[in-house]
């Protein structure tokens, strides 16, 4: 068996468990499981003045929450996927507070009775603030569960290729999700809004979206549009630590 690395709690960050867990679980199924790109196969943990960020992309979509730890160090690391699975799986809702050290390839977390000790992913984490856009044309504000279960009601309808088209209008303050397949017919469900900005209409994988508002436990959730060729963003009213970003399905 191989031996596990002595790594002493030198330098260590203090993160409230239930904080780390809620974070951990709002990012992780956003990573990319392709081994053959070891840097977004991995959750990214930078830190900086502000506090600590966790961050995970497959280049489709990408999810990025803060957890808020002034003083905290600049630096930056990538955990790899296997670990962080591992890390979520340990903690709960319950765990106080976990130390987390940070060594030159290595990782240590310490809590309760439990260390985990990991091998960081040796690379470079790609520039993905680049993609986030800064301005957008049109906000909306919808329902997370009556969203989410619209979501899932046209995701029956679009099996083959899990997109469904999400229309926004300004006029009648309100989002209609829609799917259609050869095979299975069509379905249209309308839900009430706030929109502000231009109407319009965009083609998003269904899932993906779903992954993010499962996760999400505010009672509304703001997407905002630039237009049909932009990634979305989702952001859970009320919550600026949490950003989820879907790139639009071309046509």
């Amino acid at each position: 068996f191989p031996l596990i690395p002595a790594i002493e709690k030198i330098d260590a960050v203090k993160i409230d468990g239930a904080e780390l867990k809620q974070a951990v679980d709002s990012v992780l199924f956003a990573a990319s499981t392709n081994e053959t790109q070891p840097e977004i196969a991995g959750v990214l943990f930078k830190q900086d003045s502000q506090g600590i960020r966790l961050v995970a992309t497959d280049r489709y979509r990408l999810a990025e929450k803060r957890i808020p730890l002034p003083g905290a160090v600049d630096r930056e690391i990538i955990i790899p996927h296997r670990t962080v699975q591992e890390i979520s799986r340990v903690l709960t809702p319950q765990t106080e507070t976990v130390d987390v050290v940070i060594a030159e390839t290595q990782i240590a977390l310490f809590l309760n009775n439990t260390e985990i000790v990991s091998r960081l992913v040796d690379g470079d984490y790609p520039e993905y603030q680049a993609i986030i856009p800064q301005t957008v044309n049109t906000t909306i504000e919808v329902d997370t569960l009556a969203f989410v279960s619209a979501l899932k009601t046209s995701g029956i309808f679009s099996k083959s290729t899990n997109s469904v088209n999400l229309s926004y209008n300004t006029e009648n303050q309100s989002l209609k999700i829609s799917a259609e397949s050869h095979d299975l017919g069509e379905s249209s469900i309308v839900v009430p809004a706030e929109v502000s900005g231009a109407s319009g209409e965009i083609l998003l994988n269904h899932k993906y979206v779903i992954d993010a508002l499962q996760t999400i436990d505010k009672p509304v959730v703001i997407i905002k549009v630039v237009d049909e060729d932009s990634p979305v963003v989702f952001n859970p009213q009320g919550d600026a630590s949490y950003l989820y970003l879907v790139m639009p399905i071309k046509n």
